[in-house]
């Protein structure tokens, strides 16, 4: 499987019976974490990497004392943050279904 699943992915199984009692309360939680966690920790993961390169950028900026250094990645980090974060948002609301 992917980072995409497709229809293919999916089995055809017993699946849920009509009658079962939908699980309340820390049952319930844990159904719907374990379910999409996945699809939550790979954006969260994306996010990470996708700051990578302005993380490093201004840690050697402050290791050089260079101002310059850390207002340019602080630029890009600022440019960065209007895309990757909302890349990371539309994913994990893809992942819980919404």
């Amino acid at each position: 499987m992917g980072l995409f699943p497709s229809a293919n992915d999916f089995k055809a199984g017993k699946g849920v019976e009509k009658d079962a009692p939908r699980k309340t309360g820390i049952g319930r939680f844990f159904e719907l974490v374990g379910r999409d966690m996945n699809g939550m920790f790979l954006a969260n993961l994306l996010t990470c990497i996708g700051f990578a390169p302005v993380i490093c950028l201004v840690y050697i900026g402050f290791l050089q004392n260079s101002l310059p250094v850390m207002l340019g990645s602080a630029a890009v980090g600022g440019l960065q943050e209007c895309t990757i974060p909302s890349c990371a948002h539309c994913a994990t609301r893809r992942a819980i279904g919404g």
